[in-house]
C-alpha cells in the first residue's frame, strides 16, 4: 500500500467519508466535460463533510492521480487499489463521494459490500461523463448494493 506523505494512525468509526477521485487535473480525454460535471458536485461533498466532521466522522481520500503527488492534504491519500479494502477495515458504514459514479463509485462500493460495509452513496455527491449513465449506476448501487443514494441533504 503506498500511502502519499506522513499520516496519523488510521481512525476507527461506525461511519467513514471516502472521497474518491476528488482531486483530479482532469487532464484526460473527456475531463473538461467531467470537471463541469464536477463543480456542483465539489459544493455538495464539501457541505457534506463539514456535516460529518461536526459529527466526528472521519474522512479518507483515495485517489489515483496517475501517481503524482504534489499538493499535501489535510486527510490520508491511498491508491485505488487499496481503498475498499482499508475502509471496510475502519468502519462499518462507508459514506461514498466523488468521480466517477459509474466507474470508481461502483466499484468501490461492490468491493466494500462484500466486506460487510453498509453503503451511502449520496446522489448529489457524485459525477459522471454522461447523467443517464449516473443515474443506472445509482439505481443499480440502491437495488443490488442495497445502497442509501438520497441526497445529501435528504
Amino acid at each position: 500500500m503506498k500511502i502519499a506523505g506522513q499520516h496519523p494512525a488510521l481512525p476507527r468509526s461506525d461511519e467513514v467519508l471516502l472521497l474518491v477521485d476528488v482531486i483530479s487535473s482532469f487532464r484526460f480525454p473527456g475531463g473538461a466535460a467531467l470537471a463541469r460535471q464536477a463543480l456542483p458536485v465539489a459544493r455538495a461533498i464539501q457541505r457534506l463533510k463539514q456535516s460529518l466532521q461536526a459529527r466526528g466522522v472521519p474522512a479518507i481520500h483515495a485517489n489515483d492521480n496517475e501517481g503524482r503527488w504534489h499538493a499535501r492534504f489535510d486527510a490520508l491519500q491511498v491508491q485505488h487499489r487499496t481503498q475498499d479494502k482499508l475502509a471496510a477495515e475502519i468502519a462499518q458504514r462507508l459514506v461514498l463521494v466523488g468521480l466517477s459514479t459509474d466507474f470508481c463509485i461502483q466499484f468501490t462500493a461492490m468491493d466494500a459490500c462484500l466486506r460487510g460495509c453498509a453503503l451511502h452513496i449520496p446522489g448529489d455527491c457524485t459525477a459522471t461523463l454522461d447523467p443517464r449513465h449516473k443515474r443506472a449506476s445509482l439505481a443499480y448501487m440502491r437495488r443490488v448494493l442495497k445502497a442509501d443514494t438520497r441526497r445529501s441533504g435528504a
